[in-house]
């Protein structure tokens, strides 16, 4: 299965170490989903690894661990795939910095994975989204 992966999942796996954490370890396991960026997605990770290393309290050793974790599952989309739906995404989405993953769900027609309830609520009409909850259920995990 294929899915767009937001940025909050991400961050939530590293701070909160709870199911989207659980949800990424699952799948490093099974294998039954491949997560699609854009093509930014591991720059600005990069660029925010300090912060994130900081606010998640994690070893550095742990931290990076967990990053190869998430970033083997992975699939990084080219730009000119972003740009296929972003008008529309630029409608639809509450926040700026949503944009792009919007986008990348509707140019590829992929289920949205995020943990955020206002942009759920603004593209459920539109676009298939999974918290990371629902997503660990499908692939069979518990909470």
């Amino acid at each position: 299965m294929e899915v767009v992966l937001d940025y909050n999942v991400v961050f939530s796996a590293l701070y909160n170490r709870g199911v989207a954490y659980k949800l990424f370890m699952l799948n490093h396991v099974t294998r039954d989903v491949e997560f699609l960026v854009p093509g930014y997605f591991w720059e600005e990770v990069e660029r925010k690894k300090d912060r994130l290393a900081r606010l998640t309290r994690l070893t550095e050793e742990d931290f990076e661990f967990i990053l190869r974790i998430i970033k083997s599952q992975t699939i990084t989309m080219p730009e000119h795939v972003v740009k296929g739906g972003i008008e529309e995404a630029l409608s639809l989405s509450p926040d700026q910095k949503d944009v792009p993953y919007v986008a990348l769900a509707l140019a590829l027609n992929l289920p949205l994975v995020t943990g955020d309830l206002k942009l759920k609520n603004a593209i459920k009409d539109r676009i298939v989204v999974y918290s990371p909850s629902e997503l660990l259920k499908l692939m069979g995990g518990s909470i």
